[in-house]
């Protein structure tokens, strides 16, 4: 094929190629994440971390928040994403407490009920799909009915994921993930 029969610019063929391009690294992105959250539940399974795996209990938080009111369109990946996790955890021998479209209170109790679970040699897991930002050094997990207007509004409605980690070093975690 001639692209002078076309009659398309070298900048709409080089502005297809970059459009291509990045949905091509956005759907790989996505599939290496999905690996790596498969391949750190699976790790957890062996004599790896827990040495030996009838001694030591495995605790997982999962929360998939898809229904965020100001979006757009709906999280469904978000969710699928903590529903199939939540799955082969559960067959993996995790004690899993899994949260759907988690308000801030949601996710505050969520967070205390794993913190009273946790044991000196507990294996723990926290997976969040939804919506993040990061405000100053730390990350935040976004409720669906935080309403954020400025960075004060994320600190004070988002639930920050190293206060999250920080607990469960102070609990005793054995492994954290």
């Amino acid at each position: 094929m001639n692209l002078k029969q076309l009659d398309l610019s070298r900048r709409t063929i080089a502005l297809a190629a970059a459009l291509i391009g990045t949905v091509s690294l956005a759907i790989g992105a996505h599939a290496a994440l999905n690996m790596r959250t498969i391949d750190a539940a699976k790790a957890v399974t062996t004599d790896q971390i827990t040495g030996s795996i009838g001694q030591t209990s495995r605790l997982a938080l999962v929360i998939g928040n898809g229904h965020y009111p100001d979006a757009s369109a709906p999280l469904t990946q978000s969710i699928n994403d903590a529903r199939a996790l939540s799955s082969s955890l559960r067959k993996n021998g995790f004690d899993v407490d899994m949260v759907e479209d988690a308000t801030k209170d949601d996710m505050v109790r969520a967070v205390n009920r794993l913190k009273s679970r946790i044991k000196h040699d507990t294996v723990v897991m926290l997976f969040f799909g939804g919506y993040g930002v990061q405000a100053g050094r730390e990350s935040y997990m976004l409720p669906v009915d935080a309403v954020i207007w400025k960075e004060r509004d994320v600190r004070r409605q988002g639930v920050s994921i190293e206060g999250v980690l920080e607990m469960m070093k102070e609990q005793g975690a054995k492994a954290k993930l």
